[in-house]
């Protein structure tokens, strides 16, 4: 026990129960936020999973799912302004496809973009 720990204890996510999660976050018509239970990019907080080996983010997976593939090349998975942004939402519709310039865009209206005082490493405030 003091080496393994507790072999009754089940660690991890459930097999099979974050595909479920998926297939209910594809089947739900509230329109409320959806957020993802299990397995987050410690990067930035998105849900990830594993799909035949391949590791994937659920938003751009239930986003292809439900909309298509992204219109063009560099696309990205981005939440909505205004709606939500929150990244560990996986509800599709406030999800869309959008350029990396359009995602930063979106992330200064919604006031997640790390500029200015608010950026981690901001040794200033702004009156300063």
């Amino acid at each position: 026990m003091s080496r393994n720990g507790d072999p009754l204890l089940v660690k991890g996510t459930p097999r099979g129960a974050a595909r479920r999660f998926v297939e209910a976050a594809l089947a739900d018509q509230t329109g409320g936020c959806i957020i993802w239970p299990y397995g987050k990019d410690s990067k930035d907080g998105y849900g990830i999973f594993y799909l035949a080996g391949e590791r994937l983010r659920v938003h751009r997976y239930v986003l292809e799912a439900m909309i298509g593939p992204p219109p063009g090349p560099g696309y990205v998975a981005a939440h909505t302004p205004g709606v939500c942004h929150n990244p560990s939402c996986v509800q599709w519709r406030h999800l869309r496809w959008a350029t990396p310039y359009e995602n930063t865009q979106d992330r200064r209206i919604d006031g997640t973009y790390w500029e200015g005082e608010s950026h981690g490493r901001a040794k200033l405030t702004e009156a300063q």
